[in-house]
């Protein structure tokens, strides 16, 4: 199993907001970096906002590589069997034309 976290925008709001989103990422960048740095701050934070249990968090912490970066090829072949799996088990009915909504070269242009 494999785990991916991506940011997400409407199309029409993102048209307009290509500079700020970029930022956010780059925030977002600073957090996967302060959390990879002291996984046990990063624990007690989300204790303090959440009510997470600290111990079990930092071992969760501990099995997730945080590493923000920009499309590959890969992650698109993995969100094609993600989206066939998802179509045979009948839990969405249709696929979205990912070539289309998964901005490649984006990343680069605006938040690497």
């Amino acid at each position: 199993m494999t785990y991916r976290q991506w940011l997400l925008a409407d199309d029409k709001w993102l048209k307009d907001n290509q500079v700020l989103a970029g930022k956010v990422f780059k925030v977002v960048a600073e957090a996967d970096r302060l959390v990879a740095k002291d996984p046990h701050a990063a624990a007690l934070a989300a204790h303090e906002q959440a009510q997470l249990p600290v111990a079990g968090t930092q071992k969760a912490l501990g099995e997730i590589s945080f590493e923000s970066r920009a499309l590959t090829t890969a992650d698109v072949a993995s969100s094609r069997r993600i989206v066939d799996f998802l179509l045979e088990q009948h839990l969405v009915r249709s696929a979205p034309e990912l070539d289309t909504v998964l901005l490649r070269g984006w990343y680069d242009r605006y938040a690497g």
